[in-house]
């Protein structure tokens, strides 16, 4: 059980670490846009982040992380697959 857990725990900050990072430097590696003032771009930045932790909470409350990295196992007592 406590491998299970911390498993959940690791790969969900795995993918957070890597949303959060992505969206912060596709945010840095427009070119002009609509971000005018370095006010905006910290804003925009600031947003794309909070946006970014709501879809990885999300997907890890759901259950989505764990269809992605663990590997699945067959049960032949109840004849169903395990995640």
């Amino acid at each position: 059980m406590r491998r299970y857990v911390f498993q959940r725990v690791w790969t969900s900050l795995l993918t957070l670490f890597v949303v959060v990072t992505l969206t912060f430097f596709m945010m840095r590696a427009i070119p002009g846009g609509p971000f005018t003032d370095e006010k905006a771009i910290r804003r925009g930045t600031i947003i794309s982040t909070v946006f970014a932790f709501v879809v990885a909470g999300g997907c890890y409350f759901l259950g989505g992380f764990g269809r992605l990295f663990v590997k699945t196992a067959f049960d032949a007592g109840s004849g169903r697959f395990a995640f």
